[in-house]
């Protein structure tokens, strides 16, 4: 199989008061050639549309965007995050259309295991259209 591919994340992360924060990301991928079905780009899964099972959705392109509200810690090492995540997969980019655009939200749990290396235990639940995701990982999806 001959194929190219290109992927593009970008994060932004800005602190709002205290321990409160938002966390942004775009995430891009585009292939060129011919790939074979299992390297197609995935949606779905632990880091990029928590709710969906990753692969359901796969394609060559895709485009994400998702954002988290991070509040760590509430309580002593634990904190509580909320998401929510837009994102697509298609032949093309130029084929992605907003009214096929999938969604996810969802809620977390964090447990601070590194103060200093701001290394994290996170479980969280993820709900989208007709299924829900729940997620034990280490270190933070973006």
């Amino acid at each position: 199989y001959a194929f190219d591919r290109y992927k593009v994340d970008l994060r932004h992360y800005v602190p709002i008061w205290r321990d409160h924060g938002v966390a942004f990301q775009v995430l891009m991928q585009h292939q060129n050639g011919d790939p074979p079905f299992n390297r197609l780009s995935l949606l779905g899964g632990s880091m990029a549309m928590r709710g969906h099972y990753e692969g359901r959705y796969r394609d060559i392109d895709m485009l994400v965007t998702q954002a988290e509200y991070r509040v760590v810690p509430v309580w002593w090492r634990f904190g509580l995050v909320g998401f929510v995540g837009f994102g697509d997969v298609s032949d093309r980019l130029v084929h992605f259309r907003l009214d096929d655009t999938k969604y996810s939200v969802g809620w977390g749990i964090r447990y601070v295991l590194n103060r200093d290396e701001g290394i994290t235990i996170r479980l969280d639940v993820g709900y989208c259209d007709d299924q829900s995701g729940v997620y034990l990982n280490i270190l933070e999806a973006f």
